[in-house]
């Protein structure tokens, strides 16, 4: 039995169209596995961040008032690098 000349182009449109989901879907699907491992990797430095700057108490006197100061030297500057200006051209450049 033939199929019909209308039944084959909406299939053919139809099958181009899952194919475009699954890619879509797959793209998705990458994009959010980052996403989560960006936000598991900022959650498990800032708790070491957390922990190292409450045992920075525990030397005595000046040595620990140092250690602190430097760790918010360093929270200083790995918040300056961890910023991104969403207007900046760069970002928004797609390279292959």
């Amino acid at each position: 039995m033939k199929a019909c000349s209308v039944c084959t182009p909406a299939y053919s449109v139809l099958s181009r169209c899952v194919a475009i989901y699954k890619k879509v879907a797959f793209t998705f699907s990458a994009a959010l596995q980052r996403y989560e491992d960006r936000s598991q990797t900022v959650v498990s430095e800032a708790n070491a961040i957390g922990t190292t700057y409450l045992r920075a108490r525990l030397p005595p006197g000046v040595m620990g008032d140092e250690v602190q100061t430097l760790l918010r030297q360093y929270l200083d500057v790995r918040i300056q690098e961890g910023r991104v200006d969403a207007r900046d051209p760069a970002l928004h450049e797609y390279h292959i």
